[in-house]
């Protein structure tokens, strides 16, 4: 039977870039600065740019200034067309503005396209030492849809192959011209007084609907067998239909979010492990202290533990202090809770010794009652006294018998309580 081949998704991530930020993303494409702990800096001189000149970035401010300045003479133009003297004052104060519309992911977007590494690493041609095929073809796949998609508005893409996936980033400036529009209060025409330049990411549907991205690039690279994310959206909005909780929003975590909680769960581990590894120790030097007799149990007190926990043993547990001197607190609480069940423990077996006790005795009494009626019955019958009955006999018998059981129980148990010596 022919095995079905696993399908992997293409990824297709965006991010939101700010224009000051252009100059920390080349230096983490140099690898000068950046988060580099995921990185292996022998491979990066395979890493290589696909489109945008190496001075991208500063062409980028440049022309993003060039969209202030051109936009500001232009308010400024219309605003001495129309004598606004107090408008072109207070204007002159503010100086330039951003040519983009205030926003917590900013103007620009960085998007990473990849694929799982199982997909390029299986590669055949890779595995006989040639140029791996599929990355040849997914790169070429991702630049014809990068070009097609966004157009010039693609200002720098590069392949990055020192990470575990090889993946390509890119960077979309969105540029447009916005109008402004002024209605004609007589005629009702709508008219266009001005443009400005703008940057404005919803001008691509791509970007404005993140499922009709994920739609797109599925279908595009789909001529290399990859396939399309899991519909995340479409699996909510079925399960809210249904009345039904949906998955989970699943969040991007960059490699040095991972590193730092990875980092933090490995503290956590070591911190737990030799919590354990001590309170073994601590059990283990408490267990041989008692076996060999270092420590009576019956003998310890409060006030012993104690000094034993503040560094500062008596006698006599100034023999276990040596031992437990790296973890007095946990071996001081072993020791007291095997104190207390020891205590505990002798307790229960007094009250059961006692209880046995106290039973023998009544029935010796039970025992004895009976014998002296029997006695007495004949006594008063004024008769010789014959060779004993059968009934006398027995209970002679078993008052014996209850008499030695009595003594081996007293011996264990110490002498009998206050009723027994009252009877």
């Amino acid at each position: 039977m022919k095995q079905k081949r696993e399908k992997y998704p293409v990824v297709l991530r965006f991010e939101g870039l700010f224009p000051h930020q252009l100059r920390g993303y080349e230096s983490h494409r140099l690898r000068k600065g950046g988060d580099l702990g995921h990185i292996d800096i022998s491979k990066s001189k395979l890493n290589r740019r696909l489109l945008g000149d190496e001075d991208w970035a500063d062409k980028a401010l440049d022309e993003i200034d060039r969209m202030r300045q051109d936009n500001f003479l232009a308010e400024l133009d219309a605003l001495k067309a129309r004598n606004r003297k107090k408008d072109i004052d207070r204007r002159m104060a503010e100086g330039p503005r951003d040519p983009w519309r205030p926003g917590r992911h900013g103007p620009m977007r960085e998007l990473i396209l990849t694929a799982n590494s199982e997909f390029f690493d299986s590669d055949i041609n890779a595995f006989l030492g040639d140029e791996n095929e599929r990355v040849k073809i997914f790169q070429s796949l991702a630049l014809d849809w990068l070009t097609n998609t966004f157009g010039d508005d693609v200002i720098h893409a590069r392949a990055d192959l020192d990470e575990k996936a090889y993946h390509i980033h890119a960077v979309i400036m969105p540029r447009t011209v916005v109008s402004m529009t002024r209605k004609d209060k007589q005629s009702g025409e709508v008219q266009v007084i001005a443009t400005r330049s703008a940057l404005q990411p919803s001008i691509y549907e791509e970007i404005k609907d993140y499922e009709v991205a994920q739609d797109r690039v599925g279908i595009h690279f789909a001529a290399m067998g990859l396939c399309r994310g899991e519909k995340r959206k479409a699996a909510a909005k079925a399960a809210y239909a249904k009345g039904e909780m949906p998955p989970p929003k699943r969040f991007h975590t960059k490699p040095w979010q991972w590193r730092r909680k990875e980092d933090a769960r490995i503290r956590r581990d070591a911190a737990d492990i030799a919590a354990v590894k001590a309170e073994n120790e601590a059990v283990s030097d408490v267990v041989d202290a008692v076996s060999d007799g270092s420590v009576n149990l019956d003998a310890v007190s409060s006030a012993e533990l104690d000094a034993l926990e503040k560094g500062d043993p008596v006698t006599p547990l100034a023999s276990l202090a040596h031992k437990i001197a790296g973890h007095p607190k946990r071996a001081v609480a072993i020791l007291r809770k095997m104190t207390g069940a020891w205590k505990l423990m002798r307790k229960r077996a007094r009250e059961i010794a006692e209880k046995e006790t106290t039973d023998r005795f009544s029935e010796a009494l039970r025992l004895l009652r009976q014998s002296t009626d029997i006695l007495s019955k004949h006594g008063r019958s004024g008769a010789e006294v014959p060779s004993p009955e059968e009934d006398l006999h027995e209970t002679i018998k078993r008052l014996t018998g209850e008499v030695a059981r009595l003594k081996v129980q007293t011996s264990r148990s110490g002498k009998p309580n206050r009723m027994h010596r009252e009877e």
